[in-house]
């Protein structure tokens, strides 16, 4: 796998914020595209913590940068908010071919347009493809694919050098965010500056880091079936307390990714609605292996048995959110109930282990830290556990720009804490953050490369999980990392608002929103 500098957007490693992607629905069916009312020619402001980093799908790494990408394209596929499966958008059917399936077929929806007026077709799908692998693939979305190419007007072959079972979820991603191609070769490296795609909305301005505007598509393919708002205006606010107040004074309608002490604040208020789900973001240690302490699995060990998961969970999510050693959350495919729990806590273990390699007396480490993640509260607990068992942490706050050289450079801080978003995918999860990828900071052989291979030629459930239990027995004497608590997702949104969607995954419709008619 090729590896690319982050361009940084937000929450950097937030790696793990894509809880603000946005989906829309591909269904068939009448309706009008707006709500009845003068307030659908308006603009609804979205409030969040979180710009982009670029708006440029093909070199995209970031979470945060979903939001607003899913405003201006679509994607090939599209994950069910509920369930994480896979559906039609821009594809309307996939199936593998071939005895040894080393071929993906697509076949592709007729009457598409881009909002530059370029029709949608099989040729801009190859154009973007091979401009994405060229690009670099740092999240394994086109994993084996050798090449695209057009089998007629509206259809596409995937090759493969070997299976991967997990393709048609990877089209889902920026992998299947087509662009434009009269777009691509107008704008050229200037094209995150002026984006287009097929999706619902056209970008229309930006101030860097302030404000993202984007004004509805009037000749989206799915206009029918999805209502919403003429204008939509993204809002950055610097602190979660500004968020909080931008929401109760009405500068925005929508709060997205609140804090889980904000609902307490906001539930009394009248004209908002507080919306809070289960997530699949997680809050973590990423483990740079290749830096010693941590080049000793002792010591990652030990560092895992030293967390009190629940009382930092209570702490940082106020009780809404749940403690974890694993990237996925129950009632989800890749979930091991065999395997819990993983990691105990258990201090004295934790101290013996320190012991023994070789670090009785105490040890230093400097952990970076991604503020607004919930670590502003977390980072003293975790600093006492930790120093309970000998490892004294210094926690150092970083900025966006400073996350991609802790993931390209092995000399970096032995850990950073951030969010990790899971994706409702265990072969992804999994794969981005204990492989030797792109988010291993160490680039570590933490020995399960191996069942990675096995999950892309594994095309059942019940394969995936029998698995995700090996590689967690794995994890129980040699993790890459340490999970903590899952976070929830909380939103605001004033009661006239209409279309959001509660979703685990945090596909939040952020792009069908409107007012009440």
């Amino acid at each position: 796998m090729s590896m690319r500098r982050m361009r940084m957007r937000v929450a950097g490693m937030a790696v793990a914020i894509a809880t603000v992607v946005a989906t829309a629905g591909c269904g068939s069916g009448g309706g009008t595209n707006n709500a009845a009312g003068g307030d659908n020619d308006g603009t609804i402001s979205i409030g969040s913590m979180f710009p982009p980093g670029t708006l440029d799908p093909t070199t995209g790494t970031q979470g945060s940068d979903l939001a607003y990408l899913n405003m201006v394209f679509d994607s090939l596929t599209q994950l069910n908010p509920s369930t994480a499966a896979v559906e039609p958008m821009l594809a309307t059917s996939w199936k593998f071919v071939g005895a040894d399936k080393l071929a993906l077929d697509v076949q592709l929806r007729h009457g598409v347009v881009f909002q530059d007026g370029t029709p949608f077709n099989a040729q801009a799908v190859v154009d973007y493809s091979n401009a994405f692998i060229k690009a670099g693939d740092i999240a394994n979305l086109l994993q084996y694919v050798t090449s695209v190419t057009a089998s007629g007007p509206y259809e596409v072959v995937y090759h493969l050098s070997q299976q991967n079972a997990n393709l048609p979820f990877g089209l889902s991603g920026r992998a299947g965010m087509i662009p434009s191609p009269t777009a691509v070769k107008k704008e050229g490296k200037n094209f995150a500056l002026h984006p287009v795609g097929t999706g619902p909305y056209s970008f229309t301005s930006e101030t860097q880091g302030a404000s993202y505007s984007f004004t509805r598509f009037d000749k989206y393919w799915d206009d029918a079936n999805v209502p919403r708002v003429k204008h939509v205006t993204f809002k950055i606010f610097q602190s979660d307390t500004a968020l909080v107040n931008a929401i109760r004074s009405g500068n925005i309608q929508v709060a997205a990714h609140l804090a889980s002490q904000d609902v307490k604040t906001l539930k009394p208020v009248s004209n908002l609605t507080v919306d809070t789900a289960p997530s699949t973001a997680f809050g973590l240690a990423y483990f740079n292996s290749a830096r010693k302490p941590l080049t000793d699995s002792k010591v990652r060990l030990a560092f895992n048995l030293a967390l009190d998961r629940k009382s930092i969970a209570d702490a940082v999510t106020d009780g809404l959110g749940q403690p974890t050693d694993q990237a996925v959350p129950k009632g989800l495919p890749g979930y091991s109930a065999s395997s819990e729990p993983i990691f105990t806590y258990d201090p004295a273990k934790a101290k013996d282990l320190m012991q023994q390699a070789g670090y009785g007396n105490g040890v230093n480490m400097t952990c970076d830290v991604y503020p607004g993640l919930g670590f502003d509260i977390a980072g003293p607990i975790i600093i006492a556990e930790e120093k309970a068992i000998g490892i004294n942490l210094k926690l150092v706050t970083i900025s966006p720009a400073q996350v991609g050289p802790f993931f390209d450079n092995k000399a970096s801080a032995q850990c950073a804490f951030a969010n990790y978003s899971g994706v409702g995918n265990p072969i992804t999860a999994y794969q981005l953050i204990w492989s030797k990828a792109y988010y291993n900071a160490g680039k570590t052989d933490y020995g399960i490369d191996s069942y990675f291979d096995k999950f892309f030629s594994t095309y059942t459930s019940a394969g995936v999980n029998a698995l995700t239990a090996q590689i967690s027995a794995v994890e129980k004497t040699n993790p890459g990392y340490a999970p903590i608590f899952f976070a929830p997702l909380v939103n605001a949104f004033q009661n006239n608002i209409q279309g959001f969607v509660n979703s685990q995954l945090a596909l939040n419709n952020l792009r069908g929103l409107h007012y009440k008619s």
